[in-house]
């Protein structure tokens, strides 16, 4: 999820400065404010941030509960306590209130800038969804991360937190010390908690008692780092401030469920379901009417099998891509509906999902099929012969060198099941905004082979990449497959193409020379497809 990273530090220059902080934003300067890289100087590293015209508010306000996962939206899994239970899933509805400030970083007490720690959102874990937060430099200087401006107060003074909280990087076994507190600011002054250290390596939720009352109002909700080393490095997965109040969710009803896809080992399932509620005047009915916050979507084998959360959201439908059935007997899908308060639930709706005995493994992966036109002139001389024996790119990040043998070729089909496909895994091409890539693909040469010369060197070479990682070919442009030299595809690195045919023939072609003005900023490239036409 490299291209995650990129894309939120450059939302995070964009609004905060130059610098990632608020109060460390560059002086405003009319000129200068690159939107590419700069050698190793990413975008907008001058750019004083539109924080500096627009002031902070925020929508945490209001009583208690405020909850966050720190969760995006995306991630390359879906994991529910630590653990992953799905795979890759993209799911606005489920993003969390992300921080008021990226990153309002300071020392202790102070409104002083503090370059101690990096603040980001990582997608290497999460506790609850697809990412979290991670704080990483230097412990021994006591440092505060204030993430939130808020407006809230308790229903009453059984208050309590609850942080999870995991050492990220490589670590022995053993107890993991946090050096971290939560701290809120209550009528104007700052408290703070010792979040306690970890048993182990993994996620570990603690419950913090606030001990505030109905008449505290807090207005800033952070976190502090301090008396560590140098070396500092956490994942921090959620942040809950709660109290004793409770109220019934409305109950869900009408659960339909559908697969849109299914493997021996994943499915994918659409659900809908609506709210057991009244309309109000104009046929409309609220979560807020309803006293829900959000739904949750649950999975478990076996009528009394354990029940693990596979998504979330606060619509009345969802998509849950590559559920993992592989070692499930009798899947059942369900979902509930959690009250405002955090704490109370619906009665939960369950659904048993029939796996299909004769289900195959698509071995398209979510990029889809490519196959030849059998009904083309032609086709068996490109089964036989029109195939890459090597694709290599130079200039990027991270470079493709992919070769194979004719007997390889041949022996990747032999039963022409999928017509010529060759699906290679494991290879990354990684480039950064603003670099020159060469691609270089040699087909088959059908003379040495004492195959003729009906081979490549006759024919259009198309490519289709998947530019966002998004698992598709077709990037912000629908369902429609979009080859990479259309004058409409979003980038701002230049692409060549040499096709090796023969020694004898060498045709290079100038690909995307012109550019957007939206950017991929260090995007992860997936080529999977090369199309070769007669």
């Amino acid at each position: 999820m490299n291209q995650q990273a990129n894309y939120q530090a450059f939302l995070e220059r964009a609004f905060s400065g130059g610098n990632r902080n608020p109060q460390n934003r560059p002086a405003i300067n009319e000129e200068g404010n690159k939107m590419e890289w700069s050698g190793t100087t990413p975008p907008l590293s001058t750019f004083a941030g539109f924080a500096t015209w627009i002031p902070e508010r925020s929508t945490v306000q209001g009583k208690f509960p405020f909850a966050t996962n720190f969760n995006l939206g995306n991630g390359d899994r879906y994991n529910y306590r630590g653990k992953m239970v799905s795979g890759a899933w993209y799911n606005m509805s489920a993003q969390d209130v992300v921080p008021t400030y990226r990153w309002l970083v300071v020392n202790e007490g102070q409104m002083t800038p503090s370059e101690a720690l990096t603040v980001n959102f990582s997608h290497e874990d999460a506790f609850n969804g697809g990412s979290c937060l991670q704080l990483k430099g230097d412990a021994s200087k006591a440092t505060d991360v204030i993430l939130y401006k808020t407006d809230i107060t308790p229903n009453d003074a059984a208050t309590y937190a609850l942080v999870s909280t995991k050492g990220a990087g490589d670590r022995a076994d053993g107890a993991v010390e946090s050096h971290l507190y939560l701290i809120v600011k209550v009528n104007g002054t700052w408290k703070e908690y010792k979040v306690p250290d970890n048993a182990g390596k993994s996620w570990q939720e603690h419950r913090i008692a606030l001990n505030l009352g109905t008449a505290d109002k807090i207005t800033e909700v952070g976190l502090r780092v301090k008396g560590g080393d140098t070396n500092y490095n956490m994942y921090v997965g959620s942040l809950e401030l709660n109290d004793g109040n409770k109220v019934n969710p409305t109950a869900i009803k009408d659960l339909a469920v559908a697969k849109t896809a299914e493997t021996p080992s994943t499915m994918d399932l659409k659900l809908d379901w609506s709210v057991n509620a009244n309309a109000n005047n104009y046929g409309l009915v609220y979560n807020d009417d309803a006293n829900i916050d959000h739904f949750e979507i649950l999975f478990k084998d076996g009528a009394d099998g354990k029940v693990v959360e596979v998504g979330r959201t606060s619509q009345w439908a969802t998509f849950i891509p590559a559920l993992d059935v592989k070692t499930s007997t009798h899947p059942y899908i369900g979902v509930v509906a959690v009250s405002k308060d955090l704490k109370s639930h619906s009665e939960i709706l369950w659904t048993a999902l029939e796996k299909n005995a004769n289900a195959e493994e698509d071995p398209f992966g979510t990029y889809g099929q490519s196959s030849l036109n059998v009904n083309g002139e032609g086709w068996k001389t490109a089964l036989k012969l029109r195939g890459v024996e090597r694709f290599k790119t130079t200039g990027a990040e991270e470079n493709i060198d992919f070769q194979q043998s004719y007997e390889q070729f041949k022996n990747s089909n032999k039963d022409n099941k999928y017509l010529n496909y060759h699906h290679v895994k494991g290879m990354t091409l990684k480039v950064r905004q603003g670099q020159v890539i060469d691609f270089r693909l040699k087909g088959f040469n059908g003379e040495t082979l004492n195959l003729g010369k009906d081979d490549c060197r006759y024919c259009f070479v198309g490519g289709w990449m998947d530019f966002d990682g998004s698992g598709t070919f077709n990037y912000g442009k629908g369902m429609e497959e979009q080859p990479f030299w259309c004058h409409f595809m979003i980038t701002q690195f230049k692409v060549r193409l040499i096709m090796h045919l023969t020694k004898k023939q060498r045709t290079e072609q100038s690909l995307m020379e012109s550019v957007s003005s939206v950017m991929v900023h260090s995007a992860r490239v997936t080529l999977l497809w090369l199309r070769v036409k007669a």
